[in-house]
C-alpha cells in the first residue's frame, strides 16, 4: 500500500508491516480485547484497568496452559500484586471505618492521624513478622526432612552399634561404708581428746592459781611459789625414780652372776647408786621445806613506788618460783605441748588419707563395674588410661563424622534460608 501524502518513500515502505486500514485495525483491536476477556474471565464486562485490578470473584482463574516460563512467572507476580493491592484497599478502608466509629460525636472537629500509627500499624507489622517466621518455618522444616538421615540418630543408639550392650550391674551392692567400724581407733581418740581437755582444764587451773598467788602481799606469795616449786621437783623426782626403775628392769633381764635360793642378786654398785640418788633426794625436799618454813622476807616496793598502789605485784614476780628454782620447766612444758598437738594432727591427717583411699577405691570399683571400657574390678588408674588410648580414635573419628554431617546440614539449612529471602526480591523485580 502506497500512501501519496507520504512525502519519504524509504520510511513508508519501512511502515508498511505495520500500517493496516480502519476496519482492519478495528477487527484485530476486538480479537485482542475477546482473547483477554476469554483467558481472564471478564466476559460481559468492559475491559478497563480498573476491571483488571478489581479482585475477582466466582471460580478461580485458570492461567492458559500456553503461557510458561518467564511470562508464567510474570503473570503469577501480577496477580499477587493485585491481590496484595486489594488486601491494602481492604484494609484501609477497615481502618478508616474503625476511625470513623472511634470518633466522638460533636466533641472534636479535627481527626488524630497518631492513632492509626499507635494501634493499627504495628498490628500489621507484626502480621507481616508472622508471615516471615511461617516461611522460615516451612524452610527449615524441609532443611530438617533432607538432613534427617544425618541428624536424627542418638549417640547412645551409635555407642550400642559399635560397642554392643552395657554390662549388667552387680548383683550386690558395695557398700558405702565399712561394715566394722574402727571401734579401737574411735575408742583411742576419744581417750586422747579427753586427755587433751583434761591436760588444757589442768594448766588454766594453774595459771589461775599462780596470778592469784602473784597478787598476795607479803610473804604469801612467796610460800605459794614456793609450795609449787616443791610440786614441780617432786614431781620430777618421781620422774626419775621411774627411769630408774625402767633400767633395773633391764639389769633385772641379764643373766645373773649370783644366785640366791633360786633369785638373782643385783649387783653391789647399782644398789649403791640407787641408795646415793634417793639419799640426794631426800636431802632436797628437806632443804625445800626448810626454805618453805622460813621464807625470806623481800622488801617488793623499791623507793619510786607510790603507796596509791600497793597491791600490784612486781614484773620479776610474774613468772613464778618454779620458773626460778627450775628454768626451763616452761620450755618444757610449751614443747611437750606442741608436741601432744602435733601428734593428734598426723594422727587426723593419717586417718583422713586412709578414708579418702577408701573412697577411691570405692569409686574405682563401682565405675569399673557400670564402664564398657574396662573388665569389672578394675581399681588401678592404668586400667582406665590403655581402655581410653585404645577407644579414643574410635570417639574422635565418629565425632568428626558427626560434626561433619552438622556442617553439611547447617550449610543447606543456610542455603535454604538465602534462597527464601530472595524471594521477595525476585517477585518485586519481576513486577518492576
Amino acid at each position: 500500500m502506497e500512501s501519496p501524502d507520504c512525502q519519504l518513500p524509504g520510511i513508508a515502505s519501512a511502515l508498511r508491516p505495520y500500517i493496516r486500514p480502519r476496519d482492519e485495525a478495528t477487527q484485530i483491536r476486538s480479537d485482542l480485547q475477546s482473547s483477554l476477556q476469554k483467558h481472564n474471565g471478564f466476559e460481559g464486562t468492559t475491559l478497563a484497568s480498573i476491571n483488571i485490578t478489581r479482585p475477582r470473584t466466582g471460580r478461580e482463574q485458570q492461567t492458559s496452559p500456553n503461557i510458561a516460563g518467564v511470562r508464567r512467572a510474570y503473570l503469577k507476580a501480577l496477580e499477587a500484586h493485585t491481590a496484595a493491592q486489594s488486601r491494602y484497599h481492604a484494609l484501609k478502608a477497615d481502618l478508616e471505618q474503625l476511625s470513623e466509629s472511634a470518633r466522638p460525636d460533636n466533641s472534636s472537629t479535627s481527626h488524630d492521624p497518631s492513632s492509626v500509627d499507635v494501634h493499627y500499624i504495628p498490628m500489621l507489622r507484626q502480621r507481616e513478622k508472622r508471615r516471615r517466621l511461617l516461611v522460615i518455618e516451612r524452610a527449615y522444616s524441609g532443611a530438617t526432612d533432607v538432613g534427617a538421615g544425618f541428624v536424627d540418630g542418638h549417640l547412645d543408639d551409635i555407642v550400642k552399634q559399635h560397642a554392643g550392650d552395657l554390662p549388667t550391674p552387680p548383683a550386690t551392692q558395695i557398700p558405702a561404708f565399712n561394715d566394722k567400724p574402727d571401734v579401737e581407733g574411735r575408742i583411742a581418740s576419744l581417750k586422747k581428746s579427753v586427755l587433751a581437755t583434761r591436760q588444757t582444764v589442768n594448766v588454766r587451773l594453774s595459771a589461775a592459781k599462780k596470778t592469784s598467788a602473784v597478787e598476795l602481799v607479803g610473804s604469801g606469795g612467796e610460800t605459794a611459789g614456793l609450795q609449787s616449786a616443791l610440786n614441780e621437783l617432786t614431781g620430777w623426782m618421781e620422774r626419775q625414780l621411774g627411769v630408774i626403775g625402767d633400767a633395773e628392769g633391764d639389769v633385772q633381764a641379764t643373766p645373773a652372776k649370783h644366785l640366791t635360793n633360786g633369785h638373782a642378786v643385783h649387783a653391789a654398785p647399782d644398789v649403791e647408786s640407787i641408795a646415793k640418788l634417793y639419799d640426794d633426794y631426800l636431802e632436797a625436799r628437806q632443804r625445800l621445806v626448810h626454805t618453805t618454813a622460813s621464807p625470806m622476807a623481800v622488801d617488793v616496793r623499791g623507793p619510786n613506788r607510790t603507796a596509791s598502789a600497793p597491791d600490784q605485784p612486781p614484773s620479776g614476780q610474774q613468772r613464778g618460783a618454779a620458773s626460778t628454782v627450775l628454768p626451763y620447766i616452761d620450755t618444757l612444758s610449751s614443747a611437750k605441748q606442741e608436741e601432744r598437738t602435733l601428734l593428734q594432727q598426723s594422727t587426723h591427717l593419717r586417718r583422713q588419707i586412709a578414708a579418702s583411699e577408701s573412697e577411691t577405691q570405692r569409686l574405682l570399683a563401682r565405675l569399673a563395674d557400670e564402664s564398657h571400657l574396662v573388665h569389672p574390678g578394675a581399681s588401678k588408674g592404668k586400667e582406665w588410661a590403655k581402655a581410653a588410648e585404645s577407644a579414643g580414635p574410635a570417639t574422635k573419628d565418629l565425632a568428626m563424622h558427626r560434626l561433619q554431617a552438622g556442617v553439611a546440614s547447617t550449610d543447606v539449612a543456610a542455603q535454604s534460608l538465602e534462597q527464601v529471602r530472595g524471594v521477595p526480591g525476585l517477585l518485586d523485580h519481576l513486577a518492576g
